[in-house]
């Protein structure tokens, strides 16, 4: 009897086989040839490849073999893209800032139109335990990030009082400058870029300098009271206050060896004198070194004095009262009367407010030119200590380029 297979076409039995081995449907005449009836079957034997030793134990513990081998090629490495700069530097910096306090939970709150916002920031007081508040506006200008706070309102005049005492504390304080403004009494603490290549600024660093501003207000805040209360300044009680400075957190302090090994580095004719280091830029003697620096507590201070060279170049009419100042001073003449230093204090105070690297006091009758650096998150660098030693040679010796921004200060 012939095999019967479907017709492919029409579904119909193909019985009729033709001469030829092929089968023909009676319907629709489709042809096929006849199957031979051979069936696929399997070896009786299929070799597999034998996995390596410890293979299979170390895909059971969820480790991939380091003998299997990607089945596709790796694609060619590509070079680094180059980065780039934001088209905001200042809004990148203050974006930068602004997350980093939404991330701990601060309240924030942006100010339009500016590259600034307000946080309100709180710190744990060590000595009485209870949470300080304390509501700062951070901003950004240059590249530089500026944090500012305000301890009091403005007090009714005179102003001779708090001049006096915020002249006393920009002596002393750790980084923070005091400032008389139309606000009231603030104070302000400008963190600089570093020049490390990883980052410009660090979180710690960001931190590191809230707690600092923080603290120099708790410090300053009960000094500034008992001033407007008794009507003068106690310059033992901020001496006192100032003395410990904040530290940072696994920072080691900045020592005198340091200090003198720094001023090597950048060139400079460096001597020791006592615990205190002196720098020129050419050798000379120790009495006519300009720039002096100490690192009492791990507190970089560098200072040098305003005199009769900066009178020469200081020709606009609004410096007057300091040129005065200054070479009355020079000839050991009697102090200033109360409404001279007055006087004084102001122009100093407005120096002090448009002043990124530097600040300005007055002091044992002289003007001086101050640089100021507690413990920081990082480890004070060369390049860093450099633009602070070259801005204070450019005040010793009257540099054209930073008495016109003095001028403009004024």
């Amino acid at each position: 009897m012939p095999k019967t297979q479907p017709c492919p076409r029409c579904g119909q039995p193909l019985c009729a086989a033709s001469t030829n081995g092929q089968l023909v449907c009676g319907i629709c005449g489709e042809q096929m040839r006849r199957d031979s009836g051979r069936r696929f079957r399997l070896p009786e034997a299929v070799l597999l490849q034998t996995p390596s030793p410890g293979t299979l134990e170390q895909f059971a513990a969820g480790r991939p073999a380091q003998t299997l081998k990607p089945v596709l090629a790796a694609p060619p490495s590509l070079p680094a893209a180059t980065p780039t700069l934001p088209k905001d530097a200042d809004k990148a910096l203050t974006s930068f800032a602004l997350g980093l306090f939404r991330v701990r939970g601060w309240p924030c709150r942006e100010l339009e139109g500016y590259r600034a916002f307000v946080v309100r920031a709180g710190f744990r007081n060590p000595t009485t335990g209870i949470k300080d508040i304390c509501n700062i506006t951070v901003s950004a200008a240059g590249g530089v990030l500026t944090f500012e706070t305000t301890l009091l309102p403005l007090p009714a005049p005179p102003w001779q009082d708090v001049r006096e005492t915020l002249n006393a504390l920009n002596l002393c304080s750790g980084a923070s400058v005091f400032l008389l403004r139309e606000c009231g009494v603030a104070a302000r603490h400008r963190l600089l870029p570093r020049s490390s290549d990883a980052a410009t600024f660090c979180v710690d660093g960001v931190m590191q300098a809230l707690r600092q501003l923080n603290y120099d207000r708790r410090l300053a805040l009960p000094i500034l009271e008992n001033a407007l209360r008794q009507g003068s300044a106690d310059h033992a009680a901020i001496q006192k206050a100032f003395a410990l400075p904040l530290a940072a957190d696994h920072v080691a302090p900045l020592t005198l060896d340091h200090l003198y090994n720094l001023g090597q580095f950048i060139g400079c004719h460096t001597v020791r004198e006592g615990e205190m280091v002196a720098f020129s830029p050419q050798p000379c003697s120790l009495a006519q070194c300009p720039v002096w620096a100490s690192a009492a507590g791990g507190v970089l201070r560098a200072w040098t004095t305003l005199g009769e060279d900066v009178e020469a170049l200081l020709t606009l009419e609004r410096w007057k009262f300091i040129r005065q100042v200054i070479r009355t001073m020079s000839r050991e003449a009697p102090g200033l009367s109360r409404a001279q230093l007055s006087q004084l204090l102001e122009r100093l105070n407005n120096l002090n407010d448009n002043s990124a690297l530097l600040r300005y006091a007055w002091h044992n009758s002289k003007i001086y030119a101050l640089a100021v650096c507690p413990p920081s998150a990082g480890e004070f660098g060369v390049d860093e200590f450099r633009s602070l030693v070259q801005a204070l040679f450019r005040c010793a010796s009257a540099g054209p380029s930073e008495m016109e921004r003095i001028r403009r200060a004024v």
